[in-house]
């Protein structure tokens, strides 16, 4: 757990930084972890911010997808 909040906190500053495919990275590596865990909402968090590196990238119809998993994870 807390090396997926590290990650996740990483991946923000990356994101503040405008360099969104290294925050993808932190937030997929941070997501994984929270699923090992069963750490529900926290997974929901990685998606949100995936989703915002995502709309970055100009992937609109994945930032879509993970934007819905975010809200309805599971």
């Amino acid at each position: 757990s807390g090396a997926g909040n590290d990650l996740h906190l990483i991946g923000c500053a990356y994101l503040e930084l405008d360099q969104p495919n290294k925050a993808l990275d932190s937030f997929m590596e941070a997501k994984d972890l929270f699923v090992e865990a069963k750490e529900v909402i926290n997974v929901a968090r990685c998606e949100e911010k995936i989703a915002n590196c995502l709309v970055k990238l100009k992937d609109g119809a994945a930032a879509f997808e993970c934007a819905q998993r975010a809200f309805a994870p599971g």
